[in-house]
């Protein structure tokens, strides 16, 4: 789903984002939840190796609010990884930088476990129509328009001398699905579907999100795919894919 070049890049910038709290505008741009990948997709198709694990729920198509992750197994894991922590960052043009750790878990014997908190600061929140996600308003609807959700998370891999050392990222490869925690305020729908030509740099992609987004966490599925020589497909939704479970995979730096 992600070029090589694009995915190391985004490695070096999750780095310098605990390391040194700095950020950037086109950092921003990047984390847009619909451009995120596609550009570079449609420019270089990578393909990775990938096989099968469920996200740590009895039921693969159950959609409701999660409170995080006990025991999953993890692919690709090296050694001293002995935490795993859920970073949380704030970077827009309305005001200062700011980046915490709003969870830690323990890491053994190639699993994960991690508790998310029962609230995110409201800092943290945005509108669905927030360059942070990217659905164009007139083309959405929204159930509750004084919900804020979000989606600016890592589950980011530590050793013991607090190391920052990679990312956990849920995914499957073959059918370039991604799965990613997102928050929300309350109980929210947000469904669209329409054909975006202003913000992929003149590539045309179809959007289609279907969200039931209920209060607290939930796991949502995202996938960006070349259609034709410039154009694309996003889809966001919160119903499990059925055409191949994802996988949790170590992504060192």
């Amino acid at each position: 789903m992600e070029a090589a070049n694009h995915s190391k890049n985004s490695a070096m910038e999750a780095e310098n984002h605990v390391q040194h709290g700095r950020s950037s505008k086109s950092h921003t741009s990047r984390r847009n939840i619909l451009s995120y990948f596609i550009v570079v997709v449609l420019a270089v198709a990578t393909i990775f190796t990938s096989c099968d694990k469920k996200d740590g729920k009895d039921n693969e198509n159950d959609t409701s609010s999660l409170d995080g992750f006990d025991g999953v197994s993890v692919q690709d894991l090296i050694s001293t990884i002995t935490l795993v922590k859920m970073d949380i960052a704030l970077v827009n043009d309305q005001g200062p930088y700011r980046s915490e750790i709003i969870a830690t878990g323990p890491v053994a014997n190639n699993k994960m476990s991690i508790k998310f908190p029962e609230t995110v600061d409201a800092v943290f929140l945005y509108s669905p129509f927030d360059d942070r996600i990217g659905l164009i308003e007139k083309n959405t609807t929204v159930s509750d328009l004084n919900a804020r959700i979000s989606a600016s998370f890592r589950l980011l891999g530590f050793s013991a001398n607090d190391q920052p050392m990679g990312e956990f990222v849920y995914r499957n490869a073959t059918t370039s699905w991604r799965g990613d925690p997102w928050y929300a305020d309350r109980d929210v729908s947000i469904t669209a579907e329409y054909t975006d030509t202003e913000n992929f740099n003149e590539f045309s992609v179809v959007v289609t999100c279907n969200l039931q987004l209920k209060k607290g966490w939930n796991m949502v599925y995202h996938r960006e795919i070349v259609t034709g020589e410039r154009t694309g497909a996003v889809t966001v939704t919160t119903t499990s894919p059925s055409d191949g479970a994802l996988i949790w995979q170590f992504r060192q730096w």
